[in-house]
Protein backbone atom coordinates (compact mmCIF):
# COMPACT_ATOMS: atom_id res chain seq x y z
CA UNK A 1 0.00 0.00 0.00
CA UNK A 2 1.29 3.47 -0.85
CA UNK A 3 0.20 7.01 -0.03
CA UNK A 4 -0.62 9.90 -2.32
CA UNK A 5 0.23 13.09 -0.42
CA UNK A 6 -0.46 16.72 -1.27
CA UNK A 7 2.42 19.16 -1.57
CA UNK A 8 3.39 20.50 1.83
CA UNK A 9 6.08 22.44 3.65
CA UNK A 10 4.91 21.16 7.05
CA UNK A 11 7.85 20.11 9.19
CA UNK A 12 5.45 18.18 11.45
CA UNK A 13 4.26 16.16 8.45
CA UNK A 14 7.86 15.65 7.34
CA UNK A 15 8.77 14.34 10.79
CA UNK A 16 5.84 11.91 10.85
CA UNK A 17 6.64 10.62 7.38
CA UNK A 18 10.39 10.46 7.96
CA UNK A 19 9.91 8.05 10.87
CA UNK A 20 7.62 5.83 8.81
CA UNK A 21 9.78 5.98 5.68
CA UNK A 22 13.18 5.80 7.45
CA UNK A 23 14.59 8.84 5.65
CA UNK A 24 15.40 12.32 6.93
CA UNK A 25 12.75 15.03 7.31
CA UNK A 26 14.71 17.09 4.76
CA UNK A 27 14.42 14.27 2.24
CA UNK A 28 10.66 14.02 2.88
CA UNK A 29 10.31 17.76 2.26
CA UNK A 30 12.08 17.30 -1.08
CA UNK A 31 9.49 14.68 -2.02
CA UNK A 32 6.61 16.89 -0.85
CA UNK A 33 7.51 19.87 -3.07
CA UNK A 34 4.68 18.68 -5.34
CA UNK A 35 1.83 16.21 -4.92
CA UNK A 36 3.37 12.74 -4.91
CA UNK A 37 2.75 9.06 -4.49
CA UNK A 38 5.39 8.25 -1.91
CA UNK A 39 8.01 5.72 -3.07
CA UNK A 40 7.56 3.61 0.03
CA UNK A 41 5.37 0.63 0.79
CA UNK A 42 3.35 0.59 4.02
CA UNK A 43 1.21 -2.02 5.71
CA UNK A 44 -2.51 -1.19 5.43
CA UNK A 45 -2.57 -0.31 9.14
CA UNK A 46 0.49 1.97 8.95
CA UNK A 47 -0.86 3.67 5.82
CA UNK A 48 -4.26 4.32 7.44
CA UNK A 49 -2.56 5.70 10.54
CA UNK A 50 -0.42 8.04 8.44
CA UNK A 51 -3.46 9.30 6.50
CA UNK A 52 -5.12 10.12 9.83
CA UNK A 53 -2.00 11.77 11.28
CA UNK A 54 -1.40 13.85 8.16
CA UNK A 55 -5.05 14.89 8.10
CA UNK A 56 -4.71 16.21 11.64
CA UNK A 57 -1.80 18.29 10.33
CA UNK A 58 -3.99 19.59 7.45
CA UNK A 59 -2.00 17.68 4.84
CA UNK A 60 -4.22 15.76 2.42
CA UNK A 61 -3.29 12.12 1.91
CA UNK A 62 -5.03 9.06 0.54
CA UNK A 63 -4.34 5.36 0.23
CA UNK A 64 -3.19 4.10 -3.17
CA UNK A 65 -3.12 0.45 -4.09
CA UNK A 66 0.04 -0.42 -5.98
CA UNK A 67 1.68 -3.72 -6.81
CA UNK A 68 4.60 -4.52 -4.50
CA UNK A 69 7.98 -3.45 -5.79
CA UNK A 70 11.02 -5.66 -5.30
CA UNK A 71 13.38 -2.87 -6.31
CA UNK A 72 15.04 -0.93 -3.50
CA UNK A 73 17.36 2.05 -3.69
CA UNK A 74 20.91 1.35 -2.56
CA UNK A 75 21.19 4.78 -0.92
CA UNK A 76 17.66 4.69 0.56
CA UNK A 77 16.81 0.99 1.17
CA UNK A 78 13.32 1.74 2.48
CA UNK A 79 12.35 3.43 -0.81
CA UNK A 80 11.25 1.76 -4.00
CA UNK A 81 13.10 2.31 -7.24
CA UNK A 82 10.75 3.55 -9.90
CA UNK A 83 13.08 5.40 -12.25
CA UNK A 84 15.95 4.14 -14.40
CA UNK A 85 19.34 5.84 -14.28
CA UNK A 86 21.36 5.14 -17.39
CA UNK A 87 24.42 6.82 -15.93
CA UNK A 88 24.55 4.41 -12.98
CA UNK A 89 22.87 1.60 -14.95
CA UNK A 90 20.35 0.81 -12.26
CA UNK A 91 16.98 1.94 -10.96
CA UNK A 92 16.93 4.72 -8.37
CA UNK A 93 14.44 6.31 -6.01
CA UNK A 94 13.07 9.83 -6.63
CA UNK A 95 15.58 11.28 -4.15
CA UNK A 96 18.50 9.90 -6.15
CA UNK A 97 17.05 10.71 -9.57
CA UNK A 98 18.34 14.34 -9.59
CA UNK A 99 21.85 13.08 -8.73
CA UNK A 100 21.73 10.74 -11.67
CA UNK A 101 21.30 13.69 -14.03
CA UNK A 102 23.81 16.04 -12.38
CA UNK A 103 27.43 16.66 -13.38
Amino acid sequence: MRLRVAASESMSAALALSRAMRVTPREVLLLLRAPVVLPCEFSPEAAASLVQSLGQLHVAAELVTAPPSAGRCEAHPSLTTDAPCERWRKSVCPLCQPLCHSF
